[in-house]
């Protein structure tokens, strides 16, 4: 079972800008949805990957449980210190040229929470790999935020950014070592990538998870509502793929 509270106690170990960022990660967040989902086709035998894996709190909440977890990300020792004090398998990892330091057919199930709107050269790359190391029948967790929700489209239609901000999201370089948001993906073009490396799309589900500065303006207030009457409108999508015909 997964102890979130042993996850929010983690988050008081951490110092500087990790800490504000760990306090984005509400439990309202995507984590009970993506352990509930993960746990439920995994044991503890399986191996699971997961990748883009910083600040690696969902990491350490499957390794907390019992279970057989690596991340990989670009630096890790970004996070050395969570990391260390709770004796976490990571690997570092350029997910957009490098190979994955994981054999062919190695891994039950992986997931990629968050990380393709962050790709700025070759997600492609990321997804052949994925394949690569997903064994024949294993799951894949794929979370992104929709293009396609009222969120986004309120912007846009009211003259605002087209997805992301070009400029508070590429100072994330400097700031954090790794890129913002470089645009959202809608739900037809995760499909068209996942199944150009061979997987099946299983199931998408539309989610409208948050994070604790979220606007709660009447504005936003409005939105969600309209979503609870339209899913696919939602700011997030949670797609479910398997490696079916290896």
């Amino acid at each position: 079972m997964a102890d979130f509270e042993a996850l929010q106690e983690s988050f008081s170990e951490a110092e500087g800008d990790y800490a504000a960022w760990s306090e984005k990660y509400t439990p309202d967040h995507r984590y009970h949805e993506l352990y509930d989902r993960t746990t439920q086709v995994a044991s503890h035998d399986d191996a699971i990957l997961d990748v883009g894996a910083a600040p690696f709190h969902f990491t350490y909440l499957l390794d907390d449980a019992g279970y057989d977890v690596a991340g990989i990300d670009l630096d890790p020792s970004r996070h050395a210190s969570y990391v260390d004090e709770h004796a976490l398998t990571v690997h570092a990892c350029d997910i957009e040229t490098e190979p994955f330091p994981l054999a062919d057919d190695s891994v039950s199930v992986v997931l990629f929470s968050e990380v393709l709107e962050h790709l700025r050269q070759n997600p492609l790359h990321a997804m052949e790999e994925i394949e690569r190391v997903l064994e024949p029948g294993g799951t894949l967790f794929l979370s992104t935020p929709n293009a396609h929700s009222i969120f986004d489209l309120y912007d846009y239609l009211l003259g605002g950014n087209v997805g992301p901000s070009p400029t508070s999201e590429y100072a994330e370089l400097s700031e954090r070592g790794h890129m913002g948001h470089v645009r959202h993906w809608s739900t037809s073009e995760v499909r068209k990538l996942l199944t150009t490396y061979g997987l099946t799309v299983v199931s998408v589900d539309y989610q409208n998870w948050h994070y604790v500065d979220d606007d709660a303006s009447l504005k936003m207030t409005v939105a969600e509502r309209v979503t609870d009457l339209v899913p696919r409108l939602r700011r997030f999508q949670l797609v479910t793929a398997r490696n079916l015909f290896p």
